[in-house]
């Protein structure tokens, strides 16, 4: 094409199918990031926080998981969930309890 022409370029169309494959990381990391926008958009962080740093008490946890206290503690044993100290008490992060969630969700969805 030289410099004289006024034509445009036109760009070319590309037909091509993309297929993305998902395994369970994947999908809990997409539902943690979705809860974590959803709760920012809510104005439930303050401003220059973020998520990790909201810690909730362990009744807490227990009850919005729905789950025994024999079952969190061997949760905190195994890793699963981490022990934050505060004035000699324990708590833990809301980003773990979104991650537990997530997780007790895609059990149960894949049980029906």
């Amino acid at each position: 094409m030289n410099n004289t022409s006024k034509e445009k370029r036109k760009p070319k169309k590309l037909n091509a199918n993309v297929v993305y494959v998902l395994n369970d990381k994947d999908i809990l990391k997409f539902t943690s990031g979705i809860a974590n926008i959803l709760l920012n958009l809510a104005g439930k962080t303050l401003p220059g926080k973020t998520e990790t740093e909201k810690l909730l008490p362990r009744n807490e946890i227990i009850k919005m998981l729905n789950i025994g206290k024999s079952t969190f503690a061997r949760w905190v044993k195994a890793g699963k969930i981490k022990t934050v100290k505060r004035g000699g008490r324990s708590f833990y992060k809301q980003e773990d309890y979104y991650r537990l969630k997530a997780e007790l969700d895609a059990r149960e969805m894949q049980r029906q």
